[in-house]
């Protein structure tokens, strides 16, 4: 199966639809009153900013491309086994949900990366285990000790 120029472009603009759905939805957050101080609103703004920014982007290298002839030389083909890595990042993240309240942010974190990482392939596992510790570490210095976010310890309650 070939995927054309015109499948990608229906699905940057799904992506721009997608993500402007999510930030309508976070919208009434704003008035929420939390103790977080950049309320709970502002960190689905920001996701759902840099989808659309990338889809954008996307959409101006597609346009680039068709106009000098570059997308329609190489046409790109699905591969099935893309589909089912597609598939197991779903349930991955469907297991990083129900375990995130139980394990905390920083451990489901962890397990999210490595496995995505580990399903992706082409990655040594040393390299896997310190770029999933090394990344949620940091992800969660920033959203808690730098944004104040309130995150799920689970059992690690004493940090």
């Amino acid at each position: 199966m070939t995927i054309t120029v015109k499948s990608k472009v229906v699905l940057n603009i799904l992506w721009i639809l997608i993500a402007v759905g999510f930030w309508w939805t976070s919208v009434p957050y704003s008035e929420a009153r939390t103790f977080d101080p950049i309320g709970p609103h502002i960190f689905p703004q920001i996701m759902s900013g840099v989808i659309i920014l990338c889809s954008l982007g996307n959409l101006a290298v597609l346009y680039r491309h068709s106009r000098q002839g570059i997308g329609e030389a190489a046409p790109e083909t699905f591969e099935p086994a893309n589909a089912l890595k597609m598939f197991l990042v779903l349930v991955v993240s469907g297991l990083y949900i129900w375990l995130m309240p139980l394990a905390g942010y920083l451990i489901a974190t962890i397990f999210l990366l490595f496995l995505v990482i580990a399903i992706q392939g082409e990655v040594s596992l040393k390299m896997n285990i310190l770029v999933s510790c090394g990344f949620a570490l940091v992800l969660y210095l920033i959203f808690f000790k730098v944004l104040h976010i309130l995150l799920p310890h689970g059992f690690l309650e004493f940090i």
